[in-house]
C-alpha cells in the first residue's frame, strides 16, 4: 500500500511540474513566460540590433518628361540596394538609369549605373554604402530609352548627410 501511495504522490508531482512548465498535454500551443523562483517572469531573449536603414528619394518630373515616382535606398552592409518605382514608360522598353554626380539641373558624370527601369520598376545593388552616397552630391536620373538617352524622364536628389546628423527623406529638385 505504501508503494502505491508513493507512486501516486510522485505521479501527481510530475503532472503539476509539467503543467507549470507548459509542457503538459498534447496540442498545448500557448506559451507563457517562465517564472523565476521569485515568481517574476524570466527575461526574454533580446532581438539583435540592426543598423540597416533606408530612405526614400522623391523622383520628380525630368527635364523632358514626367515619369515621377520614388527611389528607396537601403543600406546593406557595404552596399546599397536601390529600388526604383516610377510611372511606367512604353511597355517592355528598357529605360537606362544611373546615379550621377551633380544636381538635376546640372548632371555630372555617371557614378553608379543602375539596372534599367522596365515597366516602371528596377532594383540594383550598388557598390557603395548609403552613408557615402549621402556624403556627396548625387542624383538619380532615368532616361527615356537607350536610343533617346538625352531625354530625361525623372530625377531626384539623394539627400546629403553630414557626420552625426540624422538622414532626412529625400526630395527632388526642379530643373
Amino acid at each position: 500500500m505504501r508503494g502505491r501511495v508513493l507512486a501516486t504522490v510522485l505521479t501527481m508531482a510530475l503532472v503539476v511540474l509539467l503543467a507549470a512548465c507548459g509542457q503538459y498535454g498534447a496540442g498545448n500551443s500557448t506559451s507563457s513566460p517562465t517564472a523565476t523562483p521569485s515568481g517574476a517572469p524570466a527575461a526574454q531573449p533580446t532581438p539583435p540590433i540592426t543598423t540597416e536603414r533606408s530612405l526614400t528619394v522623391t523622383l520628380g518630373p525630368g527635364r523632358d518628361a514626367d515619369q515621377s515616382g520614388t527611389a528607396t535606398l537601403s543600406a546593406k552592409g557595404d552596399q546599397t540596394q536601390v529600388v526604383l518605382n516610377i510611372k511606367p514608360g512604353p511597355a517592355g522598353v528598357a529605360q537606362p538609369s544611373h546615379i550621377h554626380a551633380g544636381t538635376c539641373s546640372e548632371l555630372g558624370g555617371i557614378r553608379y549605373p543602375l539596372a534599367s527601369v522596365v515597366d516602371g520598376k528596377s532594383t540594383t545593388m550598388v557598390g557603395a554604402t548609403l552613408d557615402s552616397l549621402q556624403r556627396g552630391t548625387f542624383v538619380i536620373n532615368v532616361h527615356k530609352s537607350a536610343a533617346e538617352i538625352g531625354v530625361y524622364v525623372t530625377c531626384g536628389a539623394i539627400p546629403s548627410q553630414t557626420a552625426g546628423t540624422t538622414p532626412a527623406v529625400g526630395s527632388n529638385e526642379p530643373y
